[in-house]
């Protein structure tokens, strides 16, 4: 038990409960800085569950919801908070929608908090707290290391999943703005869950490394590959199409990806693809962490009122780098073609000629390749 949040004159059950409101309770757990991360964590989620299911009390909490999500810094405690204050936001402009949940009852979610705010471990019934990070994962081989991190095939959780694990470069960890720009990575990805965009299972301080996991690509396959090896025309349609509805659901968030191209186009077995490593991400209406002058990306897929600097990336800096993607794929592929689908052609052409402020926005272009494969 944390001596710093409880009375030394009452045991865990009563200190759980203290004032009554467990929602209140779990508010000050939250506060607390001094709480170790997964007990944090395991608030958080709990608090999310049993506000699901209490919408008036969510939306009474509101303002220090808000005033908890400005100052969280915890990957996963941030994503928590922020699903509450937008299922909040979302009660407030549609009228009669219910909040979203995972399937348990208020009397469960309830219980579970009370549980995660008294310390002790679910019940069988609940889902399991997270084991300590020395048992969590197993890392093997590497695969692949970039300016931010590495990234390696691991094992993980009880039933030994495999997953891809990012790892924060060691001497990054004293770097404030290095490890913001990582926390960054994992609150985009968890805000972003979405059949299009790589799966988020964890983030955070893990057995003293910073980590993001999500799950791992069969064969570490990209849409290069696939172009490389041939992929046929209507394979290239889908792929594009997928990572054109990923950047609509980006864009609709109000980030901005930066790093759109080939090799973070994932592509899996069951002929879909999915959008992945979100390292440079930028949500434009917080602090910026991009020094005047600096640019970020990959060249050839930075847009051209963004070689001088990044720091204004605006959505149609992902949808340009989308038309080059494109380009790319028709320029190297064998057999890909698009000229079966004017429309789409017209599409790329669009995305890859227009100035930013007349470029087409993702949602238009997604529509257009989904019209083309009826």
């Amino acid at each position: 038990m944390d001596d710093e949040i409880t009375r030394p004159d009452l045991g865990p059950e009563e200190a759980a409960s203290s004032s009554g409101d467990p929602a209140a309770d779990a508010l000050a757990v939250l506060r607390e800085r001094r709480v170790p991360e997964e007990r944090r964590e395991r608030v958080a989620a709990a608090l999310k569950d049993h506000l699901a299911g209490s919408p008036e009390r969510a939306d009474a909490l509101l303002p220090e919801l808000r005033e908890l999500l400005d100052a969280e810094r915890t990957p996963t405690v941030f994503a928590q908070l922020a699903r509450i204050v937008n299922e909040a936001k979302l009660r407030s402009v549609l009228p009669g929608r219910s909040s979203s949940s995972d399937g348990d009852s208020p009397e469960e979610a309830l219980a579970r908090l009370r549980a995660a705010l008294a310390d002790r471990a679910p019940s069988p019934a609940a889902a399991p707290a997270p084991a300590e990070a020395g048992d969590r994962f197993v890392l093997l081989e590497p695969l692949g290391c970039g300016a931010g991190g590495r990234v390696h095939r691991a094992l993980w959780g009880p039933d030994q999943r495999e997953v891809a694990v990012k790892l924060l470069h060691e001497h990054h960890a004293d770097n404030p703005r290095l490890l913001e720009r990582f926390r960054r990575e994992a609150e985009a990805l968890e805000k972003l869950r979405h059949p299009r965009i790589l799966e988020l299972i964890d983030a955070g301080l893990r057995d003293g490394r910073w980590m993001i996991v999500t799950e791992l690509v069969p064969g570490g396959r990209t849409l290069a590959h696939a172009v490389r090896d041939g992929c046929s025309a209507e394979e290239l349609l889908t792929y594009l199409r997928d990572a054109i509805e990923a950047l609509a659901v980006v864009h609709e968030a109000g980030l901005v990806h930066r790093d759109v191209k080939p090799s973070n186009i994932f592509v899996f077995p069951d002929g879909r693809a999915k959008l992945g490593d979100f390292g440079l991400v930028v949500d434009p209406s917080r602090p910026r962490l991009t020094e005047h002058g600096a640019t970020f990306g990959t060249p050839g897929y930075i847009p051209p009122e963004g070689r001088e600097s990044a720091r204004d990336a605006t959505p149609a800096w992902d949808v340009w780098a989308w038309g080059e993607t494109a380009a790319w794929c028709l320029a190297t592929s064998r057999v890909a073609a698009l000229e079966r689908w004017p429309s789409v052609a017209a599409a790329v052409a669009e995305a890859r000629t227009a100035e930013a402020p007349r470029r087409p926005a993702a949602t238009k272009l997604a529509g257009v390749l989904l019209a083309a494969r009826g």
